[in-house]
């Protein structure tokens, strides 16, 4: 157990008694297990379904309302000796920054000498914030990001996970990489800001010298490419050579032809995110020729691919069309409008799940097609698919207008029950009528042993009737979980 918590201190861990019988419970733990329960309880996973998974926590390095390990060392005598003899505690930093931010360099360096030699995650959000002088903002902030990458690449080694975001171009310091000082690295983001179009050229300069370091850890698992890099690359044929073949999950924006050259060398991924590249720029030399991709003549095969969520407005049919995932579990779809002419077609997806023969079972919908031009009965004709029979996890961001889910959702006699095994359900912005709600969940929380489940959590972002409310009430004291 002391070896997850790393080598610093160990003596003093393993000389830290506590047997007081009149301390605390928690404080009559094994130091080994008190040491496990702060670490969950600095472990911050977000899960939701547009958030990125690559890194596990997000803590900052300064008191806040992050969870914070120094903020733990202050309860007690006993916490705080156990807190700072646990080099794991101090691997996970969330450094956010804007203009005047106090300088925080010795604290970030008394961070690092408490992590000991664990691997590190790091996300850096630079913000462009509290200033009125940019000439001025540029200077300070380009002073004070160049301190703080010059002290974290000297512990490049230790790298884990990275997630840095700056407003402006990458630090100078960042292209001090080199092949070779990422040995750990497993994820990776890293995104710079273009000030003008004559800059790109050197924010991917620098990018390139990132990725190139990035590229040789053999440990590279996780990537999300900055939109722009995506870009260029794709206009130079340039990104075709990274360690596609090794990753589990990427994060991309490109056009959609690229993303099927790179896919046949994806052999081991699992998770997908994709954003169409129509949706960057309104600069036309960025936007890609959509009409002209070219048709696959037989589905690419992702045999481990478990997750793939997609930001689309006309590819979504192409996408589907060109993919065969036997492993799918999860899909997430961020449908943006379109001409009625171009709209998915539901049997487009019934028939890649069919060819696929998987089993999925959370689905996520966020569609921004009228309703009146047929979005949500695309909607309820992709819900109402025999293939759609294993779903256990559905989340809908709606409209006030959709008016057809609730009903369609509801168990009756009269027909056979849809979503038979639905447990969690999750509805955004939709407005139903008063008791609608409380009829749905009701009726699926019945049982008649036909191998049916009850429906179990429910998540409502929108305003709730008290008809309703009162119903949820009850259901709560019989144990379903509600958040509204």
């Amino acid at each position: 157990m002391l070896y997850r918590y790393g080598t610093l201190k160990n003596d003093a861990v393993v000389s830290i008694p506590c047997a007081d019988e009149t301390a605390p419970p928690i404080n009559r733990l094994p130091v080994e297990l008190l040491a496990e329960i702060l670490f969950r309880t600095l472990e911050q996973p977000d899960f939701t379904r547009r958030s990125y998974r690559g890194i596990p926590s997000k803590l900052s390095f300064s008191p806040g309302k992050d969870a914070d390990p120094m903020l733990l060392a202050q309860v007690c005598r006993h916490w705080r000796s156990v807190a700072l003899s646990t080099p794991l505690l101090w691997s996970s930093i969330k450094i956010r920054y804007a203009y005047k931010t106090k300088n925080r360099i010795p604290l970030l360096q008394t961070w690092l000498d408490r992590s000991g030699t664990c691997p590190l995650s790091i996300i850096i959000r630079e913000l462009p914030l509290g200033f009125e002088d940019p000439a001025e903002w540029y200077s300070q902030q380009r002073a004070l990001k160049t301190e703080i990458m010059t002290l974290l690449i000297s512990h490049s080694r230790r790298w884990k996970s990275v997630d840095f975001r700056f407003a402006r171009r990458l630090p100078e310091a960042l292209a001090a990489l080199s092949p070779g000082s990422l040995p750990m690295l497993e994820f990776a983001a890293v995104q710079g800001r273009k000030e003008n179009h004559d800059c790109l050229e050197e924010v991917v300069r620098d990018l390139d010298k990132f990725w190139d370091a990035a590229g040789t850890s053999l440990s590279l698992r996780k990537c999300k490419c900055d939109d722009q890099y995506c870009w260029h690359q794709y206009r130079h044929g340039r990104f075709r050579d990274m360690c596609w073949n090794q990753l589990t999950t990427i994060d991309v924006a490109m056009p959609p032809d690229f993303l099927f050259e790179i896919l046949p060398s994806c052999r081991a991924l699992t998770d997908l995110r994709y954003q169409e590249c129509g949706e960057l720029s309104d600069d036309l030399r960025y936007r890609p020729s959509l009409t002209t991709v070219r048709k696959l003549e037989n589905p690419i095969i992702l045999p481990y691919l478990r997750h793939l969520s997609m930001k689309t407005r006309f590819m979504t049919d192409f996408i589907f069309e060109s993919i065969t995932t036997p492993s799918l579990v999860s899909v997430s779809i961020d449908q943006s409008p379109v001409p009625s002419t171009t709209h998915p077609k539901p049997s487009t997806f019934s028939g890649f799940l069919a060819r696929s023969n998987c089993r999925l079972q959370i689905y996520s919908y966020d569609s921004y097609i009228d309703l009146d031009d047929g979005g949500e009965d695309i909607l309820l004709e992709i819900l109402d698919s025999s293939s759609m029979s294993s779903l256990t996890d559905l989340t809908v961001y709606g409209s006030t207008d959709m008016v057809k889910l609730i009903p369609f959702l509801a168990w009756t006699r009269e027909r056979a029950k849809r979503l038979p095994r639905l447990q969690k359900l999750a509805l955004h912005s939709i407005e139903p009528p008063s008791g609608a709600l409380s009829e749905m969940i009701l009726s699926r929380r019945t049982s008649e042993g036909d191998g049916t489940i009850q429906l179990q959590e429910l998540l409502l972002d929108f305003e709730i009737s008290q008809v309703d409310l009162d119903t949820f009430d009850a259901l709560r004291r019989e144990g379903m979980v509600i958040f509204c």
